[in-house]
């Protein structure tokens, strides 16, 4: 995939830049951001590129984009220091 191609697929750096980068200062104020292991706020911070990507990119409904955002969400689940 040349990179104008891929601009259009998942939207340009500058769109999905600020975007996630907003997405990702919200979330660092939660007040449990703290608490969260690395791997954890990783995956957060991946999920929040992911809707970045669907909301700046050409196809919303890709299931790709979809599939990211669940697994990034299954990998924190499945993490040994996730407490039930």
């Amino acid at each position: 995939m040349t990179l104008p191609d891929r601009d259009e697929q998942h939207g340009g750096m500058d769109a999905v830049g600020e975007l996630s980068q907003d997405l990702k200062d919200t979330l660092r104020i939660g007040r449990n951001w703290d608490r969260l292991s690395a791997g954890h706020r990783e995956a957060l911070d991946m999920i929040a590129h992911k809707l970045s990507r669907i909301l700046s990119g050409a196809d919303p409904h890709d299931p790709e984009h979809w599939e990211d955002v669940a697994g990034y969400a299954q990998a924190a689940m499945r993490s040994r220091e996730v407490q039930p």
